[in-house]
C-alpha cells in the first residue's frame, strides 16, 4: 500500500487522517506522524499498519486519560476501568497507566491522604473509609499506611457530630436513639464507640 494523502482533521488540528491507495486508513497525532515518517508516497506494510494503529489508539487513550485526571482525582483502578469502558485493551491501558504514574497524574498513596481528609470532613469512620478506598481499588498496604497515620478518636468525633447535628434529639427515646445509632453505623463507626459517645452525651 502507498500513502496517497495526509490530511489535518477538521475537528482536531493536532491529528491527521492518513489515506492509502485513495482510501482512509488510519489517524495519528501529527507529531507521531512526523516521528514515524508517515508522508505521501511512502509504502506501508501490514506490520507498519499495525504499528500505526497501535500508536493511534495509544495517542487517543493518553488524551482521554489526561482529560479524566485533570477533571478529578482518580485511583489507578478507576482510570483503568474508564479506559477499558472506552474499548482500550490491556496493552494500551498498561502503557497509559505507566505514563500517568510517571508524571504523577495518578498516585494512589497521595489519593489515600486526600480521600482521608475528605472522609473525615464528611463524618465517616475508619471502616467506611477503608471500604470506600478498597472499592476504588487502592491496595491494602496503602490503606493501612494512611489509616495508621490517622490520629483518630472515634468517640470524640461522634460526640462532636452529635453536638452539632443531633443537638435537639432526645437520646433517651429508644426510637430516636436507634436512628442515631444507625446513622453512625452507616458511616463506619464501631458500636462500642457509638455507645460510649451516646452515653457521654446523655450525661452531659
Amino acid at each position: 500500500m502507498k500513502i496517497t494523502d495526509v490530511a489535518v482533521q477538521q475537528k482536531n488540528k493536532n491529528r491527521v487522517s492518513v489515506y492509502a491507495d485513495g482510501e482512509y486508513c488510519f489517524s495519528l497525532d501529527g507529531a507521531d506522524a512526523l516521528r514515524l515518517g508517515v508522508k505521501v508516497g511512502a509504502e506501508i506494510s501490514q506490520k507498519d499498519l499495525e504499528t500505526y494503529n497501535l500508536e493511534s489508539n495509544l495517542s487517543k487513550a493518553k488524551e482521554k486519560a489526561f482529560d479524566i485526571v485533570t477533571r478529578k482525582a482518580v485511583t489507578e483502578k478507576e482510570l483503568r476501568d474508564k479506559l477499558r469502558d472506552k474499548g482500550y485493551d490491556k496493552t494500551i491501558c498498561d502503557i497509559v497507566i505507566d505514563t500517568m504514574q510517571e508524571y504523577n497524574y495518578i498516585n494512589d498513596a497521595d489519593y489515600c491522604e486526600r480521600f482521608l481528609e475528605y472522609s473525615v470532613s464528611k463524618g465517616w469512620g475508619r471502616s467506611k473509609i477503608k471500604f470506600e478506598l478498597k472499592r476504588r481499588g487502592v491496595e491494602d498496604d496503602l490503606i493501612s499506611v494512611a489509616l495508621d497515620g490517622f490520629c483518630d478518636n472515634p468517640v470524640e468525633r461522634i460526640y462532636d457530630i452529635l453536638s452539632a447535628k443531633f443537638a435537639g434529639v432526645d437520646l433517651s427515646d429508644f426510637k430516636q436513639k436507634q436512628k442515631v445509632i444507625r446513622f453512625f453505623a452507616s458511616r463506619g463507626f464501631d458500636f462500642d464507640s457509638i455507645s460510649s459517645a451516646l452515653s457521654k452525651k446523655l450525661y452531659d
